[in-house]
């Protein structure tokens, strides 16, 4: 978003402060006193940096942080304390729905006039469905892109005008829900511009540190030393693998973008600069790259060499493609190959399973190559797998019998995790083209769900939300080796 836009966009100020609620277990769950999606998403430092430009009072609270430092922090007390006039809520991951929904009726219970939005990945694929039912919980959904809208969204809230003509904005009329009149994507150097490492946005900000998820008995302390930061370099997908909710067709569905958006390697740059300046030594990047653009990740690399020094950085990068030749040379030569890794999700040992599930493919023995080129130069590989619908107990026996290959050849590590329906996913949208039976279908499904897993313990078909006895049968199986492995 240009500056110009910028300063013809600002309104009164209003303040505003923006929420991300993880996923809390208590009671009788098995995981009580864990937290899971501790992370938050990238997007709330560029929406708050865009804001905050607008001329607004603009802060990011980290509810597991606050939940963390002080055992009994109250989040009504808050709300009232700080008495803000819009919460915007990031529901990107859907654990997080149903302490999201609680959190903001909560502050609509406490502060009658606050308007509160909710933005994200589930967000946008339940946008009407959540304003009608959730209605005393949410008064705005953006769907995809949140910078420019939010902006407008303030401007026009300041003035006390409606939101009519807002894009991306999903509200109520009436009662019902209206669709945006327009949508908006941002242009590479729109999103260029942004800020995404801006910590003086950010509530304890020097308690900042973001693992996925946060173990029983944790406090700020014990997870101080996980610094991974979390790296914007792109926005979009070019495949559509069966079980993500993030993929092109979801990209192109609720964020009307068409193809990947990249940042300039010199705002990357800057971001990664910020982040060594607070304390930070890892950067995670997650993307699947498009072939039209294969060196860009090589060249950036190149460029944090040069501009960092070689070894200083700690690289870990998810990608569903094997890497080539100049991406491994680069990527061993800028970071420090200690605490590195590559992962990859080939997902499944069986080649029709990765070919049916996954929207890039690759045969086993494509795979062991970019292994073992990974191992010769010195770069930790992590491989994840699951259980896939109609996996049969031998296939998974074999499953069993690659890994522990892949382990002992090219001293992979391995995870094996169950793939939980997911809001927007292919197999979630068109479940009889994948001959599924799906326990969850909408916004109250999941809320309902997670309500439950927070609290109790939860049977695995539950857990995936896929009814398939031989997914089951597999599972069980599965966690029985596990736990006799781990025994030995």
């Amino acid at each position: 978003m240009s500056s110009l836009i910028i300063e013809n966009l600002k309104s009164d100020p209003m303040k505003i402060r923006l929420m991300h609620m993880p996923q809390k277990f208590e009671g009788d769950s098995p995981r009580a006193g864990e937290m899971f999606i501790y992370i938050m998403a990238m997007g709330l430092f560029s929406l708050a940096s865009e804001l905050k430009k607008a001329g607004h009072d603009v802060e990011i609270v980290h509810a597991g942080m606050e939940f963390l430092a002080d055992p009994a922090f109250d989040l009504k007390k808050y709300f009232i304390k700080e008495n803000p006039d819009l919460l915007i809520f990031s529901l990107n991951w859907h654990p997080q729905i149903f302490e999201t929904i609680e959190a903001a009726r909560a502050a609509k219970r406490v502060l009658p006039g606050v308007k509160t939005a909710f933005g994200g990945f589930t967000a946008s694929v339940f946008a009407e469905e959540l304003l009608e039912d959730f209605s005393e919980s949410v008064d705005f959904i953006i769907s995809g892109d949140g910078e420019l809208p939010l902006v407008e969204l303030a401007q026009k809230l300041s003035k006390g005008e409606e939101p009519e003509g807002v894009p991306n904005l999903f509200f109520r009329k009436d009662g019902k829900a209206q669709s945006p009149a327009t949508y908006w994507c941002p242009s590479e150097p729109e999103f260029s511009s942004y800020d995404f490492a801006d910590f003086s946005l950010l509530r304890r900000a020097e308690s900042f540190s973001a693992p996925y998820i946060v173990p029983p008995g944790s406090t700020l302390q014990s997870i101080a030393g996980h610094d991974v930061f979390y790296l914007a370099t792109s926005r979009g997908c070019t495949v559509n693998c069966s079980f993500c909710g993030g993929g092109k067709n979801a990209h192109g569905q609720y964020f009307k973008r068409s193809e990947p958006i990249f940042r300039n390697p010199e705002a990357v740059l800057h971001s990664v600069a910020q982040a060594l300046d607070h304390g930070m030594r890892s950067v995670y990047i997650c993307f699947e790259m498009p072939h039209a653009r294969q060196d860009y990740y090589a060249d950036l690399f190149d460029a944090m060499a040069r501009e960092f020094g070689s070894g200083r950085i700690r690289m870990l990068f998810e990608s569903s493609v094997l890497p080539d030749k100049r991406f491994i040379e680069s990527f061993a030569h800028a970071f420090d190959l200690s605490g590195s890794q590559y992962i990859l999700s080939p997902t499944s040992c069986q080649e029709h399973l990765r070919k049916r599930f996954l929207g890039s493919f690759y045969s086993n023995a494509e795979l062991e190559k970019s292994l073992a080129a990974l191992e010769s130069a010195a770069i930790e590989t992590l491989l994840y797998f699951s259980i896939m619908p109609g996996q049969s107990l031998d296939q998974t026996k074999e499953m069993i019998r690659w890994q522990t290959h892949l382990r002992n050849r090219y001293s992979a590590l391995i995870q094996t995790m169950p793939i939980e329906l997911e809001p927007g996913a292919p197999w979630a949208l068109e479940p009889d083209k994948f001959g599924l039976r799906i326990l969850r279908k909408s916004a109250r499904d999941y809320y309902l769900h997670h309500k439950a897993l927070s609290c109790e313990k939860i049977d695995i078909q539950r857990q995936v939300g896929i009814d398939d006895d031989a997914l089951i049968k597999s599972w069980r199986f599965f966690e029985e080796f596990e736990r006799r492995r781990s025994q030995a």
